[in-house]
């Protein structure tokens, strides 16, 4: 499909699927550019990407597999994400988050954002290329507002986690869209114009 991204996993994509290193030349085809006026997007749909993020979550499913420290813990406490982080998920380093019993459970689905909690207590973010399901409890879920923030995460990056209603989630979802789509009109109604 064009794509230039590599899936290391998979060893296809990219640089021979390979990570890029030092010393690798990327090329690229050069480009027609149309002169356009230039369009400057609402300061709300700009992101801020830093060292030290907050990741809005919606708790649950398995949040009864906590104990109430393991959960202030969870919500109170900056991790740092792993260089063992792929696109599979994001690991993370810092302080153990506490299960009531054990860490294993029959295997559930997990999505794009979910955050598992193995038997280490070291929160694992799930990304593009997780699997399907997951024998860990899932503490939360990223919410979607927030998943442009996750895909930018580098091992060295601090996190923290900071817990939303589902409603709420929804309502920043919502708002974003709007924002988005009144962004695609105008850039629209420029191109129309030219």
């Amino acid at each position: 499909m064009g794509s230039k991204s590599t899936y290391v996993r998979g060893g296809f994509g990219g640089l021979k699927g390979r990570k890029v290193e030092k010393g690798d030349v990327i090329v690229s085809k050069a480009s027609t550019f149309i002169k356009t006026p230039k369009l400057f997007p609402h300061p709300e749909i700009i992101s801020s990407y830093s060292k030290e993020m907050k990741l809005r979550v919606i708790l649950g499913p398995d949040q009864e597999m906590f104990t109430d420290v393991g959960l202030q813990t969870f919500l109170q406490s900056t991790y740092e994400i792993s260089p063992q982080s792929d696109r599979m998920g994001y690991r993370t380093t810092g302080p153990i988050v506490e299960h009531v019993r054990s860490a294993d459970i029959l295997s559930e689905a997990v999505v794009f954002g979910t955050v598992q909690i193995p038997a280490n207590g070291l929160p694992i973010i799930m990304a593009a290329d997780r699997q399907t399901t997951g024998g860990y409890p899932r503490i939360a879920t990223i919410a979607s507002v927030d998943f442009k923030k996750l895909a930018q995460l580098m091992p060295g990056d601090r996190i923290m986690f900071q817990p939303v209603s589902v409603q709420k989630a929804q309502e920043l979802y919502r708002k974003e869209r709007q924002l988005l789509s009144k962004l695609k009109a105008a850039i629209h109604y420029r191109y129309s114009c030219i």
